[in-house]
Order: C-alpha cells, then structure tokens, then sequence
C-alpha cells in the first residue's frame, strides 16, 4: 500500500468501521471515522501542513504568552510536530488492524482501558515491524474481547525492532494445535528442528533474551501435551503450521503425550504469536514429521500446504 494511498470505509466490513469509531470515542477523536491512513514516513503533504497550522493556531492560542518568546515559539512547534507524527503512527497501526479484524466479530465491546492504553503505548512506534505487531494486537483483541491481557500491551511497549524481527524468527517454529477450547500454540523444537533454529541465528543466547522479555519459558527438562482420551482405536492429531498441517495418527494404544523441546510461550507470548506473521523456514516440516513418526505413531502427510488462517477455519 502506497504511503499516501486512502482507506475508504466504505469499502470495508462494519465490524472494521466499528473499531475506528471506537478508538475515536476512546482517545477523543483522534480519527476519522470515514478516512485512515497508512503512512510509513511522516513525510509532510499537504494535508500534514494544513494539520500543522490547525494545531499550531490551538497550540498558540492556549499559551499565547509563552509564544511571545522565540523559545516559546520553539516548543510550541516541537509538539505540534510530535503530535503530528503521534497521528501518523496511530493512523498506519489502525490500518494494519481494520486489514484483520474479522466480519463476524465485535469491536463495539473493546474496553476504553485497552484502547486508552495501547494508544498511549504506540503513538510513538515508527518501525514497520512494530506497527504490524501493534495493528495486529488491536485486531485481536476485535476479534475476541478480553484476550489481550494489560501484561501483554506492557511487554510489546518494551520490545524494540530487534526483539520484534527475534520473536517472529522463532514463531517460525510453532504450530497451533486445535483443542475444545480454541487454538494452543506449541514451538516444535524437536531434535532433528533444533540444528534448523539455531541456523537461523536463534542460539542459545537469544532464546534466553526471548526469555528474559517475558515471552517464553525454559525447562531444561523439556515440554510436552496430552491430547485425545482413553478410548481404543486410532486418535488424529492435527498440527498447524505457517506452511499448513501434518497430520498425526496414533495408533491403538500409542501414548497420547508430545515432546516439544525445552522452550514454551508465555501467556503474553502465545497472545502476541497471534498478532505476528512468522515466515517459512525450508526443512521445519520435514525436519518435525520425522521426529513425530514413532512406534504406534505415523505421520499421514504434510501436504497440501495451506495458509494458517485456512488451516483454522
């Protein structure tokens, strides 16, 4: 999307329409409801100049003895110039999130709370990658009200750029397992996947600064679930990934218990997972479907390779 290219409401669902209306009500209007933008660089046009000397006049006008002086001059400008950018960045996330808010969902319910606080959270977020994480955060917490945890909005306000590109190399390597309750999310770091993550740059050394950001957990004695129940017979268990879905017998009496490495998403991991898009990495699903094939367990077959959003549905 081109950076001065116009979201039109009208093209879009209601439910999306909704969630601008509701950050308008939570955060006093700081939108229009019936034009958002998405802009990488705060680069100035016209619109941007006419903005300017709207709040410059407002700006003037509040504190018109402090403007007599060139140094009160100087900061008037400065914030007008940080509110400026503030509307931008909040603009490009908003953007981002109306892209993934479901038609069936109901933004009308999102609290004032998450919206007062994810805005005062990331007016400030410049950075691509940061943007798509907050976008897609908003998204969720549409789509399913009450999801994102206050603990969640502070962890993302601590991440930088860096840690962002971090966490989403190692979502590369976790997969949605489908339970009663909706969607887990598990990282596969099998034997024969481990070599791969650490090829990819994810040592020993960054999974600990993943760690310590609150977004995984370590056991040296390694995780594992249960699925199914006690009845005899075959029991399948589907496994989703960013390529699609392997697809996992066990067998007659086949322990109904996975091994998935050493490392686990934190609550505030697992709900961020869901705000990212990891990327495919050649040789994971070859790599897990020979670690998942054991006695009394075969693995059918990986393919075809679906999107993970259809994988859901």
């Amino acid at each position: 999307m081109s950076e001065n290219n116009l979201i039109n409401l009208g093209d879009v669902s209601k439910p999306a329409e909704i969630l601008v209306e509701r950050f308008c009500d939570g955060v006093g209007g700081v939108f229009k409801p019936w034009q958002i933008r998405r802009i990488a660089k705060a680069e100035a046009d016209a619109e941007i100049t006419k903005a300017k000397g709207e709040l410059e006049k407002q700006k003037l006008a509040q504190a018109s003895e402090m403007a007599q002086t060139e140094i009160g001059q100087r900061a008037i400008s400065r914030l007008v110039d940080q509110e400026i950018r503030n509307q931008i960045n909040m603009e490009s996330i908003l953007s981002i999130a109306i892209e993934s808010v479901s038609k069936s969902s109901d933004p009308g319910n999102i609290s004032n709370q998450f919206v007062s606080k994810v805005f005062e959270n990331c007016k400030t977020v410049e950075e691509e990658e940061l943007q798509e994480l907050w976008g897609k955060l908003i998204a969720s917490e549409a789509n399913s009200p009450k999801s994102i945890s206050q603990k969640t909005i502070d962890i993302l306000s601590s991440l930088d750029t860096e840690d962002a590109r971090l966490f989403n190399s190692y979502l590369s390597f976790c997969f949605g397992i489908k339970t009663p309750g909706g969607m887990a999310i598990y990282p596969f770091l099998t034997p024969s996947v481990k070599p791969i993550l650490e090829g990819t740059g994810l040592k020993f050394e960054e999974l600990q600064h993943l760690s310590s950001l609150g977004l995984i957990n370590f056991n040296t004695m390694g995780y594992h679930f249960t699925f199914g129940d006690n009845q005899k017979g075959d029991q399948v268990l589907r496994i989703v990934g960013v390529e699609g879905e392997l697809i996992v017998i066990f067998h007659d009496d086949a322990p109904r218990q996975v091994q998935v490495g050493d490392t686990l998403l934190t609550r505030a991991g697992e709900q961020l997972a869901r705000s990212a898009r990891p990327k495919v990495v050649d040789g994971v699903f070859e790599a897990l479907s020979s670690d998942l094939i054991a006695d009394k367990r075969s693995v059918v077959s990986p393919w075809p390779r679906r999107q993970y959003e259809d994988a859901e549905s």
